[in-house]
């Protein structure tokens, strides 16, 4: 339950929701002057994410704008999770 409540609260919010601005669009003006803070909460949810996958390769039970260059755990599980057969990736309509 702990990495779901994770993905609702630290993920979706902010990285999501970036990554929808991104692909589909510009936000609002209100939207992009909040930019920065979910830039923010971003970065503090992958920070969450690099520390769990140092210690093992999957999430058990990106983009977005993000630079997840300096993350290589993150890197190399969205590296796994692409490879997996039948994987769709979200950029596909």
């Amino acid at each position: 339950m702990q990495w779901l409540f994770f993905e609702q609260c630290s993920h979706e919010p902010h990285i999501a929701v970036a990554h929808f601005w991104l692909v589909h669009g510009e936000p609002s003006e209100k939207q992009r002057r909040r930019r920065p803070d979910r830039h923010a909460s971003g970065y503090a949810a992958l920070d969450a994410a690099e520390a769990h996958l140092a210690e093992g390769s999957f999430f058990v039970a990106d983009e977005g704008g993000f630079d997840v260059a300096p993350y290589d755990h993150v890197r190399a599980w969205l590296e796994r999770v692409a490879s997996e057969p039948g994987h769709i990736p979200i950029t596909q309509g």
